[in-house]
């Protein structure tokens, strides 16, 4: 994968995230429980109901968590089985494996990582609120909904973001909850994206 040269800013002005981000651990706790009052029932309805690897009709309940409707081709056999051998064999932090179901009517890569984070809470939900959370602390990410090797890619430095993220994360700062730590940051960076639209003027406390 190319890593894009990325030059600095105005001389003696630091760049954003090495302000944002640090303020954004610091508060990584609160953030994480304002997410999790807004989804903690259906995700955790959805997660300790699941025995991999999931049906079609599974497959398209996991797809209610954040309502993102039903994909109808999933029901096909072929697609069934093509799904659940990706879901058996991917290894984390390997992407190359949901390109197999690139073609798939219906499936985008978010419904795909929706149902690939139940069955691997290791891979994050790659939505445009993750995307805009880390965009908006100064960590340059990409949003795209369609299934290709460019989304794959993007997929791929939205976890590499994450996992960088991950180490900086102290154990006073993590919440006590059953959740791994990559859906607390991905839910921490939600609720960000979420708070800094509905109040773009404020500083979120932070």
């Amino acid at each position: 994968m190319t890593i894009a040269h990325v030059t600095g800013g105005v001389r003696g002005l630091a760049p954003k995230r090495y302000l944002a981000e640090p303020a954004f651990l610091a508060n990584l706790k609160p953030l994480f429980w304002a997410n999790q009052a807004h989804e903690a029932d259906a995700y955790e309805a959805l997660i300790y109901a699941l025995h991999p690897p999931a049906h079609a009709d599974f497959a398209n309940r996991l797809l209610s968590f954040r309502q993102q409707g039903n994909v109808a081709a999933l029901g096909k056999k072929e697609t069934e089985d093509r799904l659940a051998r990706v879901m058996r064999t991917i290894r984390y932090p390997g992407v190359e494996p949901l390109l197999d179901l690139a073609g798939t009517e219906g499936l985008t890569l978010p419904r795909l990582t929706t149902i690939l984070h139940f069955h691997h809470p290791a891979y994050p939900i790659y939505s445009q609120d993750l995307v805009d959370g880390l965009n908006m602390l100064g960590i340059p990410c990409v949003y795209r909904e369609e299934l290709t090797e460019e989304s794959v890619a993007d997929y791929a430095g939205v976890m590499a973001a994450l996992d960088r993220l991950k180490t900086g994360v102290t154990f006073e700062n993590v919440p006590e909850s059953n959740c791994y730590l990559t859906r607390v940051v991905e839910g921490a960076l939600v609720q960000y994206a979420r708070e800094s639209r509905e109040r773009p003027q404020a500083n979120l406390g932070f």
